[in-house]
């Protein structure tokens, strides 16, 4: 589905309106990653959910809309539907698709089958064999930690003793750490107050701290879920984020909408964007930055192995409440911490 048929389809409907998605029967909420080449990518995300507003001051209109799973599998949008006042993307067309392939897929393993079986009788050797069916078995995520599924977000009697622990609230020492309901054990290792500010016309950016965290997931499933959460699959245990403080003021009569940081970058490393390792402080792209005031928000992002600590942050564009840009996207701004 095109992002103008999105439009056309959503004009006049209230722009609160919470959006989902279909996939293999499931309803999952869905957050707006951003644009990927021709495409206008989502995923699933049980922590935030998108609205309908979002959606519409995306450009351009020939973006084609699709969701991610997590599985990382992209899924085209074929329709929607409304459901309870929240707007249902639908993948049925490749539900079809799906059940033809897997109908495809059964009738030439049951071809292989025979053929297998004839050969078997005709030379009447038995000769042990490694299937695919076995290798595909095979566990190949060796990095992943153990733990209990049901406990792996619950603090043990360990943490509940240490003194480093903090159960409710912020991280203000170095060497404290937390537990977060996935399982994700994050302990605080650095932590810089900084003062660096860039101006694009009417708004005016200031980055404030740099905190750094380790993080440990405590099973499988928690180090999936941050995977899934960072867009990094090969994401290894013991894995360390910055997380960056900033304030946006706007000094325009307009009030304004952004999703914060397009792009970070780490000398000599792979640029960080919300379609690998960065993840934008969600409430920004809902609370916004009213005309003459500001908004304090935070961007989380993964730290390639051997970053130096010196980052180059690009601020995204920022829109009005219909979707016309204000100001575009910033020049970048070199913090060292």
């Amino acid at each position: 589905m095109l992002l103008a048929d999105f439009k056309a389809a959503t004009s006049g409907m209230p722009t609160n309106r919470l959006l989902a998605v279909r996939l293999d029967d499931q309803v999952q909420p869905v957050r707006l990653l951003g644009r990927d080449g021709d495409l206008l990518v989502m995923t699933t995300d049980v922590a935030y959910q998108a609205e309908l507003a979002e959606m519409i001051m995306q450009t351009p209109d020939s973006l084609q809309i699709v969701v991610r799973d997590d599985d990382f599998t992209l899924h085209p949008v074929y329709g929607y539907r409304i459901v309870d006042d929240a707007w249902f993307l639908d993948d049925g067309e490749m539900r079809m698709q799906k059940r033809l392939g897997w109908l495809i897929t059964a009738i030439l393993l049951l071809v292989f089958a025979s053929v297998v079986i004839f050969f078997y009788h005709t030379s009447n050797v038995t000769k042990p064999a490694h299937t695919f069916a076995e290798q595909a078995n095979t566990p190949s995520n060796h990095d992943l930690p153990t733990g209990k599924k049901k406990s792996a977000g619950t603090p043990t009697a360990s943490d509940l003793k240490s003194k480093e622990f903090v159960a409710n609230g912020r991280l203000t020492q170095v060497g404290q750490y937390r537990l977060t309901s996935s399982g994700v054990a994050e302990k605080l290792i650095g932590d810089n107050a900084v003062n660096a500010t860039l101006q694009n016309h009417n708004f005016i950016y200031q980055v404030t701290r740099i905190a750094r965290y380790k993080n440990t997931a405590r099973s499988t499933k928690a180090l999936q879920n941050a995977r899934r959460v960072l867009n990094t699959p090969k994401l290894a245990n013991g894995y360390e984020t910055l997380v960056i403080a900033y304030r946006i003021t706007n000094d325009s009569t307009t009030f304004g909408v952004t999703p914060g940081v397009t792009t970070i970058g780490f000398k000599g490393k792979p640029t960080m964007s919300e379609l690998n390792g960065l993840v934008n402080d969600p409430k920004l792209s809902v609370a916004g930055i009213p005309a003459g005031g500001y908004t304090d928000a935070t961007v989380t992002v993964f730290i390639p192995k051997g970053a130096t600590n010196d980052i180059d942050l690009q601020f995204a564009t920022v829109k009005d409440r219909h979707g016309n840009i204000l100001v575009g996207p910033s020049a970048k701004l070199r913090v060292t911490f």
